[in-house]
C-alpha cells in the first residue's frame, strides 16, 4: 500500500563517505599537522628556534590545528558527496 514518493528524504543512516575517504582525510590531516608544526615551532617563545623546546612546543601547538583541518576536511567531503548524491537522484528524477 505504501507507495515510494520520490521526494521522501533518505534515511539519516546512509553512509556519504567510504573507509578510503576516511584514509586520504587522515593523511591530509598529518600533512597539515607536519606543516603547521614546522611553521609553529619558528614561533616559539624560546632564544634558539632550533632547540628540541622550541620543536616540542610547536608540534603541541599543531595539536588543536591539526585536529580542527581534520574535522574541517571531513565535514566538506561529507557535505558534498551529498550534495552531488541529490543533485544525481534529482536529474535521475527528472
Amino acid at each position: 500500500m505504501s507507495e515510494e514518493n520520490p521526494n521522501t528524504p533518505a534515511p539519516a543512516s546512509v553512509k556519504l563517505l567510504k573507509p578510503h575517504h576516511h584514509v586520504i582525510h587522515i593523511i591530509l590531516a598529518i600533512a597539515f599537522y607536519v606543516f603547521m608544526a614546522n611553521v609553529l615551532r619558528n614561533h616559539a617563545l624560546v632564544q634558539d628556534e632550533t632547540s628540541l623546546t622550541a620543536t616540542i612546543s610547536g608540534f603541541f601547538a599543531a595539536i588543536p590545528l591539526g585536529g580542527t583541518f581534520w574535522l574541517a576536511i571531513v565535514m566538506f567531503h561529507a557535505v558534498l558527496s551529498d550534495h552531488v548524491r541529490r543533485k544525481r537522484n534529482a536529474a535521475a528524477a527528472a
